[in-house]
């Protein structure tokens, strides 16, 4: 422990400093550091490999391996590119549903349930449907509508195409505008 002179009104006397102590420390580890750091270099690292012991190929090996198939789920590839015609998008199908019927797009997604609105509404879900690669709640979204309605206007609109011929050949004019069937 050091000690430094005050001053006291009575006489000089000498009081420990904390102050200095600390600071004579920090010194000594800085000295420390220093004569360490001159010392001899530490080897350079090797550069070694672990071994690899001939196994099972892992997950991710297997998964690299597998070839990505090629169908009619799989017309986007990798990049954004497209194989072969482009798709319709929603808005796609939306615009030429609501000029073929004469109508406007808010129309065609308004609550209105008419049958003037309601079978081009339909045709215009299936057609998402079939047409593009949404699902049911994203071609919902689009309508304004749940999920359950673009998979009964689907099922309604399938059944329609069977037994009413105006709306199989709507639907089927409507499909060819739209790019013919895209698979």
């Amino acid at each position: 422990m050091s000690y430094v002179e005050t001053s006291a009104p009575v006489a000089t006397m000498r009081v420990p400093s904390v102050v200095a102590d600390m600071h004579r420390a920090h010194m000594a580890r800085i000295q420390r550091f220093k004569s360490a750091a001159i010392g001899p270099k530490p080897p350079a690292p090797v550069n070694e490999r672990p071994v690899k012991i001939l196994t099972e190929p892992t997950w991710e090996e297997r998964q690299r391996a597998i070839p990505i198939p090629k169908g009619p789920w799989f017309s986007v590839v990798e990049m954004g590119r497209v194989d072969g015609p482009r798709r319709p998008t929603i808005g796609d199908v939306q615009r030429t549903v609501a000029k073929y019927f004469k109508l406007t797009i808010a129309e065609l997604i308004c609550a209105r349930r008419t049958k003037s609105v309601v079978i081009p509404r339909h045709i215009a879900m299936a057609l998402c449907r079939e047409m593009t690669l949404e699902s049911y709640p994203n071609i919902g979204r689009r309508f304004r509508r749940d999920h359950t309605v673009p998979i009964y206007a689907f099922n309604k609109i399938c059944e329609l195409v069977k037994t009413d011929a105006s709306v199989a050949a709507d639907y089927e004019s409507l499909k060819a505008k739209l790019g013919g069937s895209v698979e």
